[in-house]
């Protein structure tokens, strides 16, 4: 990762919390989040997050061209992080700009999108039965990986609905 664009984005993050700061909003959880994961993982995370009050407070001030989205959506930034991160940021300023619904996080709509396959295929699935058949069919694929990683140089990698990236 380019270390001086880096600090430049880290600079930026923090001009953002001094403007809230200046408005009376202090984002404790911003900064937090700066602290503990640096600039580039704090943004992604909120980012990809569905609690938008800080985003919808500089929205209501004019200033959503500061908000950490503006910036992970920037040209100048957006080599800074995967291409879902920026497209999210994205489709996140030009909902707010249009005034519609923000779009839902991606594990949300990929709970919703199966509980109504199996309703129409008359079966009851609850998020919990969800999250632990994928983390199944995620180990099963990690083992059969880790069989072939013993022939093979690289082991290609899955991201996952969190972001997360696991070995196949």
């Amino acid at each position: 990762m380019n270390e001086d664009l880096v600090a430049q984005f880290a600079r930026d993050m923090d001009h953002l919390y001094q403007i809230e700061k200046k408005l009376g909003r202090t984002h404790r959880r911003l900064k937090r989040m700066l602290t503990e994961h640096g600039p580039v993982e704090a943004a992604r995370l909120l980012v990809n997050k569905k609690n938008t009050e800080g985003l919808r407070n500089l929205q209501e001030d004019g200033l959503l061209t500061i908000s950490v989205e503006a910036h992970v959506s920037n040209p100048k930034y957006s080599s800074l992080f995967d291409e879902a991160t920026v497209r999210r940021a994205g489709d996140k300023l030009a909902a707010l700009r249009e005034g519609r619904e923000l779009p839902e996080e991606p594990e949300k709509v990929l709970v919703r999108e199966l509980k109504k396959l199996a309703k129409a295929a008359g079966t009851e699935l609850s998020v919990e039965r969800i999250e632990s058949d994928l983390a199944a069919y995620i180990d099963d694929l990690q083992q059969t990986a880790t069989e072939r990683s013993d022939r093979t140089a690289s082991v290609p990698t899955l991201e996952i609905a969190r972001g997360e990236e696991r070995p196949l």
